[in-house]
């Protein structure tokens, strides 16, 4: 999932099970014993029950075959056909298992938990459960919503296979929608443009949940202590997933060059752990200074307004890698303000947009430019991140999750079949 590839819960599972079943018993002494007990016994049968010249005639054939095979795999693995093919099969096997047994293995996991159950509206998340909540929809009559989070044809790295495969997917899906929910305008806009059969989007946000009578939290200085940074310190923050196209290398390995005084913290978890990690110490390193950058957990959910308030400043430095990105708001823009934290991100349409209308921070019009960012935080005045800490207030306030609670509450109230 975090190349973007086709997750696993879309190959039928009976088969992923059977297949990891056998590997397992393979890999033991035991397993290889059976297997060649079981291949002797296939080959004593054949010497007995065949003739000699037939075994001869047949061997001779297989041999023949297996290396014409052999010499014509040699040949094609050295054209250009087999270079522009050969990062499709992985995604292309998965898309026809998958089309072949119609996810039936999902399908009847969602199906007998139902247990009777009949609902009003089947509400389906994002894009890999869709034929299993098509079919829940069409078996119990409920009304069908989709509620798409992403561009999900659009997604960095994804295989032309499998964007083929969602594309269609989308669109045979479209034609029996009731409704139809996205995170932003221009989600929205994309989407009617390219799939014209669904339904109109009603926007539903992804905003922090915030109560308006209670305080922003006040630092209580965990961040500091967690990510072993001096209390005098002031924190750059970039919270959530370490996954590709977040700008996360550039940034980690650019941290020499912010100004004395700032230490860069990253909270979270994901594939680029490690790497990260390495491109730390090496950045402190280099700087002779052993708190530039520092790397902890994922603070719980419940309790993550509490460690973001220890940020000075929070950072969201997605790559332009294509719509997707272009287009997004994460949910990082609507966590730093709940917990006063001004933002500098770069300048993407919707993440972009949001900061410079409602002055929640400031943005880089350079993607990732370590200069940039640099001069950036040194120019910033404690009046300038008061000004901006006050503006998340009064912005997280008018928008927050409870908004598009209401509003989801009244989009079902009157949600009609199509």
């Amino acid at each position: 999932q975090n190349n973007q590839d086709l997750p696993t819960q879309d190959v039928p599972r009976r088969i992923i099970a059977w297949m990891g079943r056998t590997a397992a018993a393979l890999r033991k002494p035991k397993g290889l014993a059976v297997a060649a007990l079981a291949a002797i016994v296939v080959i004593a049968a054949l010497v007995l029950l065949v003739p000699v010249q037939a075994h001869l005639a047949t061997f001779s054939w297989i041999v023949g075959v297996l290396v014409v095979l052999a010499l014509g795999a040699l040949v094609f693995k050295r054209t250009a056909l087999w270079r522009r093919l050969k990062p499709e099969l992985g995604p292309a096997i998965h898309l026809f298992l998958d089309a072949l047994f119609e996810n039936r293995p999902r399908k009847l996991t969602f199906t007998r938990n139902l247990n009777g159950f009949t609902p009003d509206v089947v509400h389906c998340h994002d894009i890999e459960p869709l034929p299993a909540a098509l079919q829940i929809a069409r078996r119990t009559g409920a009304l069908f919503v989709w509620d798409a989070h992403e561009l999900y044809d659009e997604i960095p790295n994804l295989r032309n296979v499998v964007k083929r495969h969602r594309q269609r997917l989308i669109r045979k899906v479209s034609t029996h929608l009731d409704g139809f929910i996205t995170i932003n305008d221009s989600i929205a806009a994309d989407y009617a443009a390219r799939f014209p059969n669904l339904p109109p989007a009603t926007i539903i946000k992804n905003a922090a949940t915030f109560d308006p009578q209670t305080a922003i939290p006040k630092d209580d200085g965990r961040l500091h202590k967690a990510a072993g940074v001096p209390a005098d310190r002031k924190i750059i923050l970039y919270q959530g997933g370490f996954s590709l196209h977040r700008g996360l290398e550039a940034l980690v390995r650019n941290a020499s060059a912010i100004p004395a005084g700032w230490s860069l913290v990253l909270m979270g978890w994901g594939v680029l752990e490690k790497q990260l990690a390495e491109s730390a110490a090496a950045v402190n390193a280099s700087t002779g200074d052993a708190h530039r950058v520092s790397i902890i957990p994922a603070a719980p959910q419940s309790e993550l307004a509490f460690w973001t308030a220890g940020a000075t400043l929070g950072v969201i430095m997605y790559d332009n890698t294509g719509k997707n990105h272009l287009y997004c708001t994460p949910n990082k823009l609507w966590e730093f303000p709940a917990a006063g934290v001004p933002i500098i991100c770069n300048d993407l349409v919707e993440l972009g947009g949001s900061v410079r209308a409602n002055n929640i921070g400031w943005v880089l019009s350079d993607d990732n430019d370590p200069a940039a960012l640099s001069a950036l935080v040194g120019s910033l005045s404690d009046a300038d991140i008061a000004q901006a800490r006050a503006n998340c207030v009064t912005y997280i306030t008018a928008d927050n999750w409870d908004v598009y609670a209401q509003r989801l509450v009244s989009y079902y109230a009157g949600i009609n079949r199509r």
